[in-house]
């Protein structure tokens, strides 16, 4: 078929529990004289294997797939993947409301083209990931990028883009390799574009580092976890003994005034280190950073030297 189930002027609705296989869409919701597709639920919804997209929102307000799974869509059949495939594609309309999309605890694998859910970001909206799995697991058939969320067309000072994540899973298996020109996330922010705003719980999985999202240093703000302090201890000059430490494996003194650090666990990126030196008149530097370790080092008129004690804090980079 064409498209699986065709919605036009629906407001308020929920779809349970239905399969949508083999169609060139499984499913469309667009507006026609009434209404843009508002307060749509659809749970344990199942698109399988559609030649072009498993679903289409246009101009969506309210809208949530709770749960279900999207799978092996993108693809003809002859096995061709198709160009600017989506499991799920969404474009919000900013007049019903600003709450656009969410997407929980749904399955992704095996899909081709360009995204396992891509939103086209039109006007002020949210959109909320919780708890869903992203797999890529063929070395052909494949999407470029988990999630596109493309704000491209807008400019400076626009329409403000919020996106939350927590819980979510992106795994690869099979024939698939890390290519770190497909991160999991796409943010597509055109020339000037620079209100999105990113709120990351920590609790995401990323495989491979090589495909963890890029954001932009400056017109994207982040917070949640990337915003935290993720490491601090107060040591003693002389000795290196740390107390009131947290995310910190050890600190070892080597000589007068230097000190390597080690974390706990990885702090992402480039760290960001702040120290405070217990006595004045002297002043430190860093070395040999990484997103495991630092080598902390103080001075006193240019000349190693321990300081009475020192406060570290640490952040994680980009």
């Amino acid at each position: 078929m064409t498209t699986g189930i065709r919605c036009v002027d629906i407001n308020a609705c929920e779809f349970d529990s239905v399969y949508l296989g083999y169609n060139y869409q499984g499913l469309t919701a667009q507006i026609g004289t009434t209404t843009y597709p508002n307060a749509l639920v659809f749970r344990n919804l199942y698109l399988m294997s559609n030649y072009q997209y498993g679903a289409v929102i246009n101009s969506g307000v309210t809208v949530t797939f709770d749960g279900g799974s999207v799978e092996g869509n993108g693809v003809d059949a002859s096995g061709a993947v198709q160009p600017g495939a989506a499991g799920i594609a969404f474009s919000n309309n900013g007049v019903n409301g600003s709450a656009s999309l969410r997407v929980l605890g749904t399955y992704f694998e095996g899909n081709s083209g360009s995204a396992d859910v891509y939103i086209t970001h039109n006007a002020i909206g949210t959109y909320v990931f919780q708890g869903n799995t992203f797999n890529r697991i063929d070395s052909t058939k494949f999407v470029s990028n988990n999630v596109v969320i493309d704000m491209s067309a807008l400019g400076a000072g626009s329409a403000p883009c919020k996106v939350e994540w927590s819980g979510n899973g992106f795994w690869r298996g099979g024939s698939y390799a890390v290519d770190p020109s497909r991160r999991y996330v796409a943010y597509l922010m055109g020339a000037s574009f620079d209100q999105l705003y990113i709120d990351d719980d920590g609790t995401n999985n990323y495989q491979d580092a090589a495909e963890v999202p890029s954001i932009h240093p400056v017109r994207a703000a982040q917070y949640g976890a990337f915003s935290q302090l993720q490491a601090q201890a107060y040591v003693v000059g002389a000795s290196g003994t740390m107390t009131s430490n947290r995310g910190i494996s050890s600190i070892s003194r080597v000589s007068a005034g230097v000190y390597n650090v080690v974390f706990a666990r990885p702090l992402g990126g480039t760290p960001m280190i702040s120290v405070a030196l217990g006595n004045g008149q002297m002043s430190w530097s860093y070395s040999n950073l990484t997103a495991n370790s630092v080598t902390i080092n103080t001075f006193s008129a240019n000349v190693p030297t321990d300081p009475l004690s020192f406060q570290l804090l640490a952040f994680p980079g980009v």
